[in-house]
């Protein structure tokens, strides 16, 4: 059996989902840990590498529903230790912008003249 960490992002997500969720996460959290002992995933489970975050993978638990982890040191030799890093329905992981009631920091948007502001973090190369 795999050994395992939650960190408390992803335990405090946890803590949102609905009875039918926990069912869900339940049932992929079993075929993840088959899986773990064969040695290679299973395609319905969607096991990838998340773009821009090295050594963080993600786990497709239903059909809106995603969870991040990522591999720690082993605790018990020959045995994998996960670390559960976050847990959410994808709408949770939508940009700020997809949400009405978020509101963007001022240096993201428009001014008031109508211009286009470009953010600090703004690559140099992309014109707008």
């Amino acid at each position: 059996m795999p050994t395992y960490q939650p960190r408390p992002r992803f335990l405090r997500d946890f803590k949102s989902l609905t009875a039918a969720q926990v069912a869900a996460w339940e049932k992929t959290l079993d075929a993840f840990v088959a899986c773990l002992r064969s040695g290679r995933f299973e395609p319905s489970l969607r096991v990838k590498r998340v773009q821009g975050y090295p050594g963080v993978w993600e786990i497709t638990w239903a059909a809106d529903g995603r969870a991040t982890f990522e591999y720690g040191q082993e605790i018990r030799p020959g045995e994998q230790h996960i670390i559960w890093r976050r847990m959410a329905l994808t709408t949770s992981f939508a940009s700020r912008k997809d949400r009405p009631h978020a509101k963007l920091p001022p240096s993201v948007g428009r001014r008031a003249t109508g211009t286009f502001r470009k953010p600090r973090w703004w690559p140099r190369h992309v014109r707008c």
